[in-house]
């Protein structure tokens, strides 16, 4: 029942997905992208650089930045970190491999607009995505769903799309794993760590490793399964107490029921500041990469590690 359960939401998101490709596009999907459309271009960084930085979003928000979505550039490749469906990915340009840090559908039903996005924008090969084995039926039954959408694409477009490398090449991680690599080009490698939530579902964090310098990315839940040893920078989301206690006064105020239910859960497992600095300290890693501006200047926590809101722009750990 918990596949199914997990197919229904997904399918849900695909819907959604669906529409909102389709506004971004336009009223044609097999539009190709106009000259003056006046969308920014993809951020590419230098081939020996170690960059990260947020995904380019729409109408983001604070519920929407505790959910990871972040663009690793390094050694010449474009990763991905997590997939959220509230994404414009229009500007995401080309990509060497997406990451998923669960299967909830706030943090990963963008799968259908960045599938079609990268498609359609040229790509040629089926796109490499690492999720959590129990997460694979879903994909799988995704690419299914869209086997016809798919055709019809190609139809209207057929000197530039191939159906059968519309979908995904999927790397699972197994359930429970520790320290698996999931992708490498010698010198710069992925490496995951799985584990399990209080509703059974896999939860994942990963760890970059490029020219030396370390990186580990965690979810709010996936903080649950730390790395061993030394990182040069951490990324975790952290929750204002007060900005959450403000998120909640205003969704119940306009009966956001569906959304009351996500904050509440967000309250549940994401750490405050203070908890998630105790964690960056534990992995004796001089500096914490959040999405939010979560320390105050004049803070008490101020004086600890340091602390950089992606919000801010990229970040190089190596160039």
């Amino acid at each position: 029942m918990r596949i199914n359960t997990r197919i229904v939401f997904l399918l849900a998101g695909l819907v959604l997905g669906a529409v909102i490709t389709g506004l971004f596009r336009g009223t044609s999907p097999s539009e190709s992208y106009a000259p003056n459309t006046g969308l920014p271009a993809p951020s590419i960084a230098g081939p020996e650089t170690f960059q990260i930085e947020r995904c380019v979003e729409h109408g983001a928000d604070y519920l929407s930045e505790m959910t990871p979505c972040l663009l690793i550039q390094a050694g010449g490749k474009r990763l991905l970190f997590g997939a959220p469906l509230n994404t414009d990915w229009r500007t995401i340009g080309a990509l060497d491999a997406v990451f998923l840090f669960d299967s909830q559908p706030l943090s990963s039903a963008g799968l259908t607009g960045l599938r079609y996005e990268t498609w359609f924008d040229g790509r040629t090969q089926p796109l490499l995505l690492v999720s959590g084995e129990l997460f694979l039926e879903t994909v799988r039954a995704m690419d299914e769903a869209l086997f016809l959408p798919d055709a019809i694409s190609q139809v209207e477009r057929p000197n530039r799309l191939d159906s059968r490398q519309a979908g995904f090449a999927e790397k699972p991680v197994p359930a429970g794993a520790r320290d698996v690599l999931v992708f490498n080009t010698g010198d710069l490698q992925v490496f995951a760590n799985a584990g399990a939530n209080e509703a059974g579902d896999e939860i994942l964090s990963y760890r970059v490793d490029y020219a030396g310098k370390r990186l580990d990315l965690y979810s709010c839940q996936s903080r649950s399964v730390l790395f061993e040893g030394e990182s040069d920078a951490v990324f975790l989301p952290a929750v204002d107490r007060v900005g959450l206690t403000e998120m909640r006064t205003e969704a119940s105020a306009k009966r956001l029921t569906a959304r009351l239910v996500e904050i509440e859960r967000l309250g549940r497992v994401c750490p405050a500041p203070r908890q998630a600095l105790e964690i960056v300290e534990r992995l004796k890693s001089s500096l914490w990469i959040a999405p939010t501006d979560v320390i105050d200047a004049e803070s008490s926590l101020a004086d600890k590690p340091g602390v950089y809101s992606i919000r801010n722009g990229p970040y190089i750990l190596y160039e």
